[in-house]
């Protein structure tokens, strides 16, 4: 029996969750170079033998299968014995392929590499072997049906995007779009396909007391697939573990190469005060409405979360953006009141943490609009940048800022990379 490629069509069990026995290797150019198969395996086979696709049904058993691994978890030898003939050995040192006529050797190769293609994209892109850039990370549910616990659920949403959002290399859809979603039944897939993302996150809320429940989910939307599902039952001192937990697990099971810095960043802790925390998300919550009443309670939780934690920089940036939206307009002040004291919230905010794209922003803001030191402001906006790619304010700022000194191309630039970031933005 002359050399054969095997490739598995995983069956309905194992597209929704299971585990293939499969293991194979792929080179560089997507050649299979090694497989294998273990017995007992209950999925769909097709053997490639003399030039024809074979369809075996279920293996049950037909293959033994012998093979070794490497110390980097690669095939280097296989042997497969199928329809009772004795085992054959391959070598991962060469790719495996059917032997063809002249006249079919066109068509060999072809169907090979859609093949090997088809292995790649349904195998290892969404069982881990590529990684998925882009995800939305849609409004968390607010199950209790209490209105009092909205700002719970919002605010994990937000504390989610905004963890995932300093991953260099992903794409994460902004709160201002996905908000939008808030309330409505759409599928994952489409709203996936509405987004042009390949990731979508759903989850769960409900307080009890004291207590909550947290679910969440990672949907591969291309295949229709959960990649990632947890459960949480926690006391609300622990909410920012399970958020963290969150953003952890997503990251992992996105397949994305992650650095030190934003390991480190994603893992982050702004507070080790959990009241101070969940006065910060109340904050947040009212904020977000932008309204006035919205933003005068949401400045009063950030000033009540400092109170609890003096050196909490995300709740100075809070009351640094409650003095900025709108001119401070919200707050009745005129900007020559609310402009500096916006400027001094977030100076404090860099001075606990350097690292805060948004409280960057608005001191660039405050540079531009208050004291048109047009360098400062270029500066700080490139910090912010740098800090958080994904950040579509600050793009957009920094695109006003370029306009005002007359750079109009890199004013445009910065202004389609907003767009780019956040498409459904009524301000962009």
């Amino acid at each position: 029996m002359r050399d054969h490629l095997v490739v598995l069509v995983p069956n309905e069990t194992s597209r929704h969750g299971g585990n293939p026995e499969f293991l194979a290797a792929i080179n560089n150019a997507g050649e299979i170079i090694g497989w294998g198969v273990f017995p007992g395996s209950s999925h769909e086979a097709f053997v490639w033998r003399d030039g024809v696709a074979t369809d075996l049904g279920h293996l049950d058993g037909c293959f033994s299968f012998t093979h070794s691994i490497n110390s980097q978890s690669q095939i280097v030898g296989a042997a497969i014995s199928c329809d009772g003939s004795p085992a054959e050995s391959s070598s991962a040192s060469r790719t495996v392929a059917a032997p063809a006529t002249p006249a079919s050797a066109s068509a060999v190769a072809a169907l090979c590499a859609a093949l090997g293609y088809w292995l790649y994209r349904t195998k290892f892109a969404a069982s881990g072997g590529g990684p998925i850039d882009s995800v939305a990370v849609l409004p968390f549910t607010n199950t209790s049906r209490d209105p009092d616990t909205e700002y719970l659920s919002d605010g994990i949403t937000e504390s989610v995007i905004n963890s995932l959002s300093r991953v260099s290399k992903l794409r994460v859809v902004p709160r201002s779009t996905v908000f939008r979603y808030k309330g409505k039944q759409n599928a994952p897939e489409q709203i996936g396909q509405e987004l042009k993302v390949r990731g979508v996150v759903t989850g769960r809320v409900a307080r009890r007391g004291d207590a909550f429940l947290v679910s969440a989910e990672l949907t591969d939307v291309n295949r229709d697939s959960q990649l990632w599902g947890e459960s949480y039952s926690k006391k609300l001192a622990d909410i920012q573990n399970v958020q963290e937990e969150i953003s952890r697990s997503i990251a992992d099971n996105l397949r994305i190469e992650l650095s030190g810095k934003e390991k480190q960043e994603i893992a982050k802790r702004d507070t080790q005060n959990p009241e101070a925390y969940q006065l910060y998300l109340r904050g947040r919550y009212f904020w977000n409405q932008r309204t006035p009443d919205g933003v005068r309670k949401g400045l009063e939780y950030f000033e009540q979360a400092i109170q609890k934690d003096p050196n909490y920089a995300l709740a100075y940036a809070g009351v640094a953006d409650s003095y900025a939206v709108v001119g401070g307009s919200y707050l009745n002040l005129d900007d020559k009141e609310s402009r500096p004291k916006a400027r001094e919230a977030a100076l404090k905010a860099l001075e606990l943490d350097d690292s805060l794209a948004e409280a960057h922003t608005n001191l660039a803001d405050t540079y531009l609009y208050f004291d048109w030191d047009f360098a400062k402001s270029d500066e700080e906006f490139r910090k912010a940048i740098a800090l958080n790619p994904n950040y579509p304010t600050a793009h957009q700022w920094y695109a006003e800022c370029l306009y005002a000194t007359g750079r109009f191309d890199e004013a445009i630039a910065e202004a389609k990379r907003a767009l780019e970031l956040d498409p459904n933005s009524v301000s962009i």
